[in-house]
């Protein structure tokens, strides 16, 4: 390594790495450009006004929010639909909010609950209304009903239905005699190849208690997505049994064992700096907290839900604070080890140690 042929290799190796970086990164991490001028206080006051305008959701309902993409539409469009351009103008043309934010209204024992939508710069972009099988409702025929959920879109969703044509629809009787109806359009004027812009209209007895925006993607590159996936999805696990086999097993369990027979292990500190480290962990998971209700089971009663959350986190802290620990420890005895010319980790910005040159250049 004292050789200049390696270092100019190396030299060479990371300036082409560099510019395969720049050239690729684009594809492999999309970067998308919102305006995001909707905040998550304003997102939770709008839903709770469309709520009490249309009467969605329980009573006494509580309310949880989030801001997330379409994962599986982008992946699409970028792919088969007409690539990154074809998405940057599906968003700036407001052909389909791939991101949106999403408002929870809900309570626990009740069914019946609702997911509102909004698009980044705050316009309600749909809604979707869960009702008990054994709700009471009118049964209307389906021209009724299309003519009730047409109108109901356009006057309360703003809606422009005639750029879109009527493809799909279906029927079904609940229990207590209400017939439920969904209508699904498709947009005439545009389209992503094989992809297709649609929107689904449910009704619920005499109310409208849908609007749903979504791009129907072919069934056929969902399949070869999968097959590609595949391949992906079997790296990941060969990347985690070498992980534990070469990580785990062989530098914390098999390093730290003959380090403590050899009674080179400093693990007071590494200790402490593992409890450290898997604090803050939790507390980045605690700071997610609010997300987990977008998820909640209304079926399970609140103060268990809160309890299994407390629990999952104690487990996490636990977790992490021990492997954190064991990880440091064995790293710092085997780097010691190594290289006992090297400043000892735990010593490098003690009093004796930090005002040197030394110390100062590794820093650096």
């Amino acid at each position: 390594m004292r050789r200049p042929a390696f270092w100019i290799a190396l030299a060479l190796l990371s300036i082409v790495a560099t510019l395969i970086g720049i050239r690729y990164f684009p594809q492999a991490f999309s970067i998308v450009a919102l305006d995001i001028t909707m905040d998550r206080g304003h997102a939770l006051d709008a839903a709770r006004a469309i709520a009490t305008r249309d009467g969605l959701g329980p009573a006494g309902f509580r309310q949880a929010a989030s801001f997330a993409g379409d994962d599986e539409a982008q992946t699409f469009v970028e792919l088969e639909g007409g690539g990154k351009e074809a998405f940057t103008r599906m968003l700036r043309e407001n052909l389909y909010a791939a991101y949106s934010w999403r408002v929870r209204h809900f309570k626990d024992g009740e069914t019946n609950e609702t997911t509102i939508r909004f698009t980044p710069d705050g316009r309600p972009y749909g809604f979707v209304e869960k009702l008990k099988e054994d709700a009471p409702g009118a049964a209307l025929d389906a021209t009724a009903a299309r003519t009730l959920a047409e109108r109901e879109a356009a006057a309360r969703w703003n809606l422009d239905l005639a750029k879109f044509t009527l493809v799909e629809q279906g029927q079904e009787r609940r229990p207590s005699g209400r017939v439920d109806h969904t209508f699904t359009y498709e947009r005439n004027d545009a389209t992503l190849k094989e992809g297709r812009y649609r929107l689904t209209l449910a009704v619920a007895g005499d109310r409208l208690r849908g609007v749903n925006h979504f791009i129907k993607i072919p069934e056929a590159f969902t399949r070869r997505y999968a097959s590609m996936r595949s391949a992906n999805e079997l790296i990941g696990v060969g990347s985690v049994v070498g992980l534990a086999l070469l990580y785990v097993v062989g530098g914390i369990g098999i390093g730290l064992f003959f380090m403590m027979r050899q009674r080179w292990v400093l693990w007071r500190t590494a200790a402490l700096w593992g409890i450290a480290v898997g604090g803050l962990q939790t507390l980045a998971s605690i700071n997610e907290f609010p997300l987990v209700w977008m998820a909640y089971d209304t079926a399970v009663p609140r103060a268990t839900f809160i309890a299994q959350q407390a629990a999952f986190l104690v487990a996490g802290f636990i977790g992490f604070s021990v492997f954190f620990g064991l990880s440091f420890m064995a790293a710092e005895t085997l780097s010691r080890r190594a290289f006992g010319h090297h400043p000892q980790l735990w010593r490098g910005w003690s009093r004796e140690s930090g005002p040197s040159i030394q110390i100062l250049g590794r820093t650096v």
